[in-house]
């Protein structure tokens, strides 16, 4: 898993991710010291395609058991393979997209490349599926700003369909947020003064410096020691280095650039 945080503001996008990764030896038949966390992963990429500039961030299953599937490839050649595709809006290329992906992990586990996908208690949702993997996706598509996600689930460790939701984004609405449910609580519900540090400037301060400082905030407060204390998820998922990227109808751009 991972942590990622997104906002919104008439100038443009920001997310930002930490920069953890975890493998599994009792899985993946690693020594301890193969197995060692990575602190540098990135986790944020870019599409920029005609009529399309996009950022889309990666959290769940990373790799297979093998190593033979890997989410950063695989995603990669979807985006690369719709590069050119005709899709009337993002709701459709998301869709395209995430179809593709789930195929890429229903194929992976027919030929065991999993030996099974995780069912950890963070994982899971109340229908009884378990994450398997979330694609954050945000930018701009033909001009008009939106963000969404793909959501890639299995039951009994079968894949189901990716769930997606896209909308139109609005200042001061909504905010993207992976990671921790209980620090986002503590930031957002109940202004928890422990986490003052981290919740930034009002959201309706919304020039993109100011929303590039929020969503680094809101990464280093589930990253922080108060975050750890509360969360056991806090203290052995995130961490490391964080990197953040702006989207805005010009472009791409790295505020902080991932460090591999």
């Amino acid at each position: 898993m991972t942590a990622i945080a997104a906002d919104y503001t008439t100038s443009g996008f920001a997310i930002a991710a930490d920069g953890k990764r975890h493998s599994r030896p009792e899985i993946a038949g690693e020594s301890s010291a193969q197995s060692k966390p990575s602190l540098h992963e990135q986790k944020v990429f870019k599409i920029q395609n005609p009529g399309r500039v996009i950022a889309y961030a990666l959290s769940g299953t990373i790799s297979s058991d093998d190593k033979k599937f890997n989410l950063i490839a695989k995603t990669k050649r979807c985006a690369d393979m719709l590069a050119v595709a005709r899709c009337g809006d993002p709701w459709e290329y998301i869709h395209r997209f995430s179809g593709s992906i789930s195929e890429g992990f229903i194929k992976a586990r027919r030929r065991g490349s999993f030996r099974s996908f995780l069912t950890d208690d963070y994982l899971a949702d109340s229908d009884g599926t378990f994450l398997v993997a979330t694609i954050i996706f945000l930018g701009y598509y033909e001009h008009s700003a939106f963000w969404g996600t793909a959501t890639v689930r299995h039951r009994n460790q079968t894949i189901v369909d990716p769930t997606i939701w896209v909308e139109t984004p609005v200042v001061g609405g909504n905010v993207i947020w992976s990671g921790s449910r209980v620090i986002y609580k503590m930031i957002f519900e109940l202004k928890d003064v422990r986490f003052a540090n981290y919740i930034g400037s009002p959201r309706e301060h919304n020039s993109l410096t100011e929303t590039v400082a929020r969503v680094k905030g809101w990464i280093e407060g589930q990253c922080s020691s108060e975050a750890a204390a509360l969360d056991a998820f806090c203290r052995e998922q995130v961490g490391g280095h964080i990197h953040i990227a702006t989207v805005t109808p010009n472009g791409f751009r790295w505020e902080i650039r991932p460090t591999r």
